[in-house]
């Protein structure tokens, strides 16, 4: 059962490529959801309990990795909604290597999509499965991780090991369904291949012929601990 999912799932996707992404925000919604759902049924009992909330940023400074159907979703919700952060992508880009958690940290760096002054996420709506995997029940270990980040090379937030192991199922749908295509496929860091995208307005179009566009953006997941 669980297989035939995923082979609909792939070819939804591999459909929705083929057509230039016309339903892209539909079928993440519905991807999402699902793994909500399936991390809901595991962890039933707890759920409630997570202290996340709007304003709270203190995950807010570590490296995301995502796949480029996730981007090209981001930066069509940030056209349409006409939001502008390439000075602010920029910007990080110039001052570190992106590519490194470690680095992000050390130098206190924000992710340029966290408003500055009211501290919540302005792509929350399309924002990536990893960060929908990141959940705490312990406000003080957020804030205790936040403030000692890149001290000691390591960049540890909290994530729910229910919600870690759905997105990564759905990594792996997403993943499938861009080799399928004969796209170039695997984990990017957010930034640097948002920086890429908006800087070339051609950047679709040159995915979608199987350029390998992202290549300076390859990352593995982001370095993590489980500590919920």
């Amino acid at each position: 059962m669980a297989q035939e999912l995923e082979k609909s799932l792939i070819a939804l996707i591999k459909q929705d490529i083929e057509k230039k992404m016309i339903a892209s925000r539909v079928i993440l919604d519905g991807l999402y959801d699902f793994a909500e759902e399936i991390a809901r049924e595991i962890e039933i009992n707890e759920y409630s309990n997570y202290s996340c909330e709007k304003g709270c940023y203190y995950c807010c400074n570590v490296s995301v990795s995502l796949f480029a159907y996730e981007l090209f979703n981001i930066i069509n919700y940030i056209k349409l909604n006409n939001i502008d952060v390439s000075a602010d992508i920029v910007d990080a880009c110039e001052l570190f290597d992106t590519k490194s958690s470690q680095e992000w940290g050390k130098n206190a760096r924000y992710c340029p999509f966290l408003h500055k002054e009211q501290k919540y996420c302005i792509i929350h709506p399309v924002r990536p499965g990893t960060c929908r995997a990141i959940l705490s029940r312990k406000r003080d270990l957020c804030i205790n991780a936040h403030n000692s980040r890149g001290g000691d090379g390591q960049s540890v937030v909290c994530i729910s090991r229910a919600q870690d192991d759905a997105y990564q199922h759905i990594q792996l749908v997403l993943a499938s369904a861009e080799a399928s295509c004969n796209l170039q496929s695997g984990g990017i860091e957010l930034v640097s291949a948002a920086r890429i995208a908006l800087s070339d307005e051609a950047s679709f179009e040159k995915w979608l012929a199987g350029e390998n566009i992202f290549a300076p953006c390859r990352v593995s997941v982001a370095p993590r601990e489980v500590r919920v």
